[in-house]
């Protein structure tokens, strides 16, 4: 993508000679270039992503958490708190934090960068455009980047 920024596009599709075609447009014109299957993935790990809304009990999560094997629990300034898991972990996970009775507001598999890049202010706004096209897409299902904080 432009500036340097990683995108790994998640499609699902029908019709390979329109999809291929129709995001290769879209990050052209954004000024970047659509590369080989797989050539940005290893930017990426992929992994289990459990967050819980502010007020709830940081240490029972982390004690649910860290017995699930749980890579890392992450304590946002905001009060959410976000556990980080292997992405065979979904499933063992959630269901320990449902056994513990602890409530989470979003659970998913998602890709998260090993390095994000960090941009200045006016290259977001270019980089939120250019997912907003990608996620106009039918055939698209997700939309992945290494943009810190995004």
């Amino acid at each position: 993508g432009p500036e340097g920024v990683a995108f790994l596009i998640d499609t699902l599709t029908d019709n390979r000679n329109r999809t291929v075609p129709s995001i290769r447009s879209i990050l052209t014109k954004a000024g970047g270039r659509l590369a080989t299957k797989g050539a940005v993935t290893y930017l990426f790990d992929q992994k289990t992503v459990c967050v819980f809304e502010p007020g709830m009990s940081e240490s029972q999560i982390m004690d649910v958490a860290l017995s699930a094997d749980a890579d890392d629990v992450i304590c946002s300034e905001d009060g959410s708190i976000e556990v980080q898991a292997a992405p065979d972990l979904y499933e063992p996970l959630t269901k320990a934090f449902a056994q513990a009775r602890l409530q989470w507001a979003s659970a998913m598999l998602t890709f998260l960068p090993k390095m994000p890049v960090f941009l200045q202010e006016d290259h977001i706004h270019t980089i939120a455009t250019l997912i907003d096209k990608l996620e106009e897409d039918d055939d698209v299902r997700a939309v992945y980047t290494n943009v810190a904080d995004f």
